[in-house]
């Protein structure tokens, strides 16, 4: 917190709260130690044992990011069991990662990966799933 805001910590441990800043466009969090602690505590990447997910997946992460330390993505996929996972760190990108073509292209790749899309492109009508819960509408 911090690196972020600058003497957020003392405030913290005197029971303040702070404002943690937003994604561009949205609302500041007001946290205070009990929720910072409940986040560190739930955290999935905080995980010391592997992680339970087997699907395909793909992280991207800005090397210019100030609010996540690259780091954490890189100890997060190493923690997977999946065995279909890709890292791709983006020098030039920070926390709000623009649509660039390495965005695309590791998106196109996990769509790849999807059985159902790839039955869905041989077919004129979505899959039954889908049909069933949109004849509700």
């Amino acid at each position: 917190m911090d690196r972020l805001i600058p003497g957020s910590v003392r405030l913290l441990k005197q029971g303040k709260r702070v404002l943690h800043p937003a994604v561009k466009g949205g609302y500041n969090a007001c946290v205070d130690l009990q929720c910072l602690t409940d986040y560190v505590n739930s955290c999935i990447s905080n995980s010391p044992s592997s992680i339970p997910i087997k699907c395909p997946v793909r992280v991207l992460h800005g090397k210019k990011d100030p609010i996540v330390p690259y780091q954490n993505s890189v100890n997060f996929v190493k923690k997977l069991q999946s065995k279909d996972v890709k890292l791709q760190l983006l020098d030039d990108q920070g926390h709000n990662i623009q649509l660039i073509p390495e965005v695309i292209g590791m998106l196109d790749d996990l769509l790849s990966k999807n059985p159902d899309r790839q039955e869905e492109d041989e077919r004129d009508e979505p899959p039954r799933q889908y049909q069933a819960r949109n004849s509700k509408l």
